[in-house]
């Protein structure tokens, strides 16, 4: 241990030397053979400490003082974006507690307060780490540790609160909150108390007053303590006092909104709302929506609450008018229902008023989804919404809803050309924007029709594109809205990158001005496309998907993949499930650490049919992993065929099952687990490509077998190769659609006996199936979630009605209760288990073994179409 009174240049010799060492001893580790992760994980965290050592000894006061300071960002980033694990970070926390108390003794009296709240926030963190890791008796000697630095500190409070509930029961967890909120917060309480329990609205008004004096630190701790019992109280599943509850948590979110942290307590409020005895939640939620979108800090967690507090309006008064329409009621009830319309609309109104337009801009693709709504003023409001939108943020929204000019629904796309005349008749700009895009949507979705081939140039198969981009021109005779014969047309400014986290950047934009007009149709250079590649590829699919490359004002390259048979708005809204799950896997305090989030892409629709999709930098088809390494032939294609025809000269599943497992299996190299060793060849890159790919592989089976995704064969897996993890695309056969095809799909994710090499020698009773367990977990304590998410699409599985083998009477209902089903434990799919679903929940355990089993069994291997390659 260091001793403050050490001469700087002692330690600073006894640093070097120690690193000196350390890297030998990893240097001796690895020519010898022996460098495995077990092994160089302890040297490389003493290396990290001795960086701790070096970057505290050496940091300026005011730096170590600073709440904020750009040293402690650059600190924290080695505790909380490394592994979350006992032995790696408390030795590295454990010199940061030291050094911390050298530095403090030579400070006055307020500095040191600043660095002891530096010195708990390093035993809280250990805390939660031991907590997390089931340390218990750990965790509480951290919390200990934390008093004993600074006994009155109120957020050592929420972490005792936690560990308290991790450690009892349902029934006594309350008391121990109860309990710790009377210790800790007795008169902010008690003011609390009046500001819900008493009739006197002068005492009630005095009360939050009152609130609004306290600490912004100790308001924002009391509220999240209480999140935290409101949460408890949610999952011990007493309904009866539900209905309280949401009046706790709607009191809540009104006093302390203004903290900027009340996503989760609006979460709630929207989960009680289903248990709400009284008919009318919705204007309270929608005001709920309203003070959390205003005030949250969170940019994504604030485009959520928008987008919710959007759909719930819409899809309210969309209900309402339908059961008008549809059912005989006496007039009274009829003018209440069309008086509840207007309430909320009022509601929207004033939400645009408080939280502003550009903060509103996530709810325009709800917007335009349903812009044939069938109430008048609902209608007129969205429209309206809509054309502020497009005035501010033109380019933004013009690709977010120009295929709507093309999906060929003529009552919608007459009602989006309406919105578009009038953003017009504002100003001559935007009659260029308009037609600019309108044109370059229809340039874009030719690309995958006029090219055949990569040899071809793009600017002679495409000339379109070079009038764009390289004659900064269109063409009005090309145009679906306003076609006509003028001569080619300047663009103004240019064609914004048609990727949505371009598009969200530029929305938050310190620099883009919407003061005027013409301000809001300029955009930097950095977000405008200047030039495109001729060279070209054609990729692998059957579809015959065309990989371009443009190039921006700034000279970055981006590359796009442009379709022209797919319906992309079933991989534009699985992206956004997929992002859903991600949010709830990064809510959870488990899977946080273990950073569990999937990879999503940008899918612009442009048509009922095509659309550009962003193509992911630096992955490979799992196909491709395994050819590099098994030098496939040509006769593969042929082996496929005899086993195809040998299988199908088997009678029975049980022969065709034994041919799969003891012929066709056997003759098919496993050697995924060859490709990590010559991918990876050092041995910590290796460990970690591992098992990131299987977390990676466990996440994705979770969400797709919940959402029925399917077709998922070797091109439609991709490995990222710098990582190993496993990246999935291509999402049209989704709401398990693939059991409809006339080779039905029978299991529930790919689980081949290359993926499972993969994945090491623990292979499915490692991390695999801890994932897969955590992520069914997440998932069912969140199924709320889900669920209202679902209930937000629109219709993803009108293509059943086409296909003779799927249910004539399946749509969105039916498949909103299939994921409802799932997530509860029980195996139900469209065709196959509809009839014989297991109608009893399982444990998460057992359900994550059952589908393992199902996705492993040759039986249902064996009946897989050829072209899946199910024994790779």
């Amino acid at each position: 241990m260091i001793r403050n009174e050490e001469r700087e240049e002692v330690i600073d010799e006894a640093i070097q030397k120690a690193k000196s060492k350390i890297v030998d001893r990893l240097s001796e580790c690895a020519l010898g053979g022996l460098c495995s992760y077990e092994t160089s994980v302890p040297f490389i965290t003493e290396l990290q400490k001795l960086d701790e050592i070096v970057e505290l000894k050496n940091a300026r006061k005011e730096d170590l003082v600073g709440f904020d300071s750009e040293f402690w960002r650059n600190l924290n980033r080695r505790t909380n974006d490394g592994e979350q694990s006992i032995s790696v970070l408390e030795p590295i926390l454990r010199v940061r507690r030291s050094l911390l108390d050298i530095r403090m003794q030579s400070m006055g009296d307020k500095e040191k307060d600043n660095i002891r709240s530096r010195i708990v926030d390093s035993h809280l963190q250990s805390a939660r780490i031991a907590r997390l890791a089931g340390c218990l008796e750990r965790a509480q000697l951290s919390i200990i540790n934390a008093k004993k630095v600074l006994p009155f500190e109120n957020k050592i409070v929420l972490e005792e609160a936690k560990l308290r509930l991790q450690t009892s029961d349902e029934l006594n967890g309350m008391s121990l909150l109860d309990s710790i909120i009377a210790k800790n917060f007795g008169e902010i309480q008690a003011t609390y108390s009046h500001t819900q329990q008493s009739v006197n609205l002068d005492v009630q008004k005095s009360a939050k007053l009152r609130i609004e004096l306290f600490p912004v630190e100790t308001k924002n701790l009391f509220s999240s303590v209480q999140m935290l019992r409101i949460s408890h109280m949610i999952k011990s599943g007493n309904t009866v006092g539900f209905e309280k509850l949401f009046d706790e948590t709607k009191q809540l979110i009104e006093l302390f909104a203004r903290s900027g942290v009340m996503y989760e307590a609006v979460w709630f409020m929207d989960y009680l709302s289903n248990y709400n005895e009284r008919s009318k939640p919705i204007l309270a939620l929608l005001k709920a929506y309203r003070e959390v979108a205003k005030y949250e800090k969170n940019q994504v967690l604030q485009a959520r609450a928008v987008e919710r507090m959007t759909s719930l309006w819409l899809a309210n008064s969309r209900k309402i008018n339908d059961a008008i329409a549809t059912t005989k009621m006496p007039d009274g009830q009829i003018n209440e229902l069309k008086q509840t319309i207007k309430s909320t609309n009022r509601e929207i109104q004033l939400s645009l008023d408080n939280i502003g337009w550009r903060a509103f801009y996530p709810a325009y693709a709800v917007l335009a989804r349903h812009i044939d709504h069938k109430d008048d003023e609902v209608a007129r409001m969205i429209k309206h919404i809509m054309k502020q939108l497009i005035l501010r943020m033109p380019h933004q929204c013009m690709w977010q809803s120009v295929y709507l000019l093309r999906q060929n629904i003529a009552d919608i796309k007459d009602k989006y050309m309406e919105v578009l005349a009038e953003v017009k008749r504002k100003s001559p700009c935007y009659v260029t924007i308009i037609d600019q895009y309108d044109y370059a949507s229809g340039i874009f979705n030719l690309i995958s029709t006029k090219v055949d081939s990569n040899d071809c140039k793009l600017s002679e198969k495409v000339e379109g594109l070079k009038i764009l981009f390289r004659d900064k021109k269109y063409d009005p005779k090309e145009l679906e809205m306003n076609r006509r014969l003028d001569g080619d047309c300047k663009v103004l400014n240019g064609i914004m990158i048609p990727i949505r986290s371009v598009i969200d950047e530029s929305v938050h934009a310190t620099d883009i001005s919407d003061l005027s007009f013409e301000e809001s149709c300029h955009l930097p250079d950095r977000y405008l496309i200047h030039n495109f590649s001729e060279h070209v590829k054609v990729l692998h699919s059957n579809t015959k998907p065309v990989l371009i490359e443009l190039t921006t004002m700034t000279g970055r390259k981006v590359r796009l993949i442009c379709k022209k048979t797919d319906d992309l708005t079933k991989d534009y809204h699985f992206n956004k499930i997929v992002e859903m799950c991600n949010d709830l896997l990064m809510k959870d305090e488990q899977t946080k650490i273990q950073n569990m989030a999937a990879t999503t892409f940008s899918v612009i629709p442009l048509a009922k049919q095509g659309g550009i999709i962003e193509f992911i930098e630096g992955v490979t088809p799992y196909f491709d992993t395994l050819e590099s390494v098994m030098q496939l032939k040509n006769d593969w294609s042929g082996k496929l065929k005899k086993w195809k025809d040998e299988m199908s000269k088997l009678k029975s599943k049980e022969a065709r099952a034994e041919y799969f497992r003891d012929v066709a299996c056997k003759q098919t190299p496993v050697v995924m687990a060859k490709w990590f060793r010559l991918q990876y060849p050092e041995a910590g890159k290796w460990f970690a490509s591992r098992k990131t790919f299987a977390k990676s592989t466990a996440v994705m089976s979770i969400i797709g077998y919940i959402f029925g995704l399917g077709d998922r064969h070797t091109k439609n897996l991709m490995i990222h190769l710098q990582t190993g993890k496993c990246i999935h695309v291509d999402f049209d056969m989704i709401f398990n659609k693939g059991e409809t095809l006339g080779t039905p799909e029978l299991v529930p994710f790919r689980l081949t006996q290359n993926m499972i090499n993969g994945m090491g020698e623990v292979a499915l009773d490692g991390e695999f199936r801890a994932v897969c367990e955590q992520t069914l977990r997440v998932f069912r304590e969140n199924s709320y979630e889900i669920e209202k998410y679902i209930s937000d699409l629109p219709n993803l599985v009108a293509d059943f009605a086409n296909n003779k083998l799927a249910p004539k009477d399946f749509d969105m209902t039916e498949a909103k209760r299939l994921v409802s089903g799932r997530i509860r434990g029980q195996i139900m799919t469209v065709k196959l288990h509809k009839s014989r679903a297991i109608t009893y929940p399982m444990q998460v355990s057992q359900l994550a073994s059952s589908l393992i089993d199902l996705a492993t069994s040759d039986e249902k291997l064996c009946e897989m179409f050829p072209g899946w390659m199910p024994t790779l």
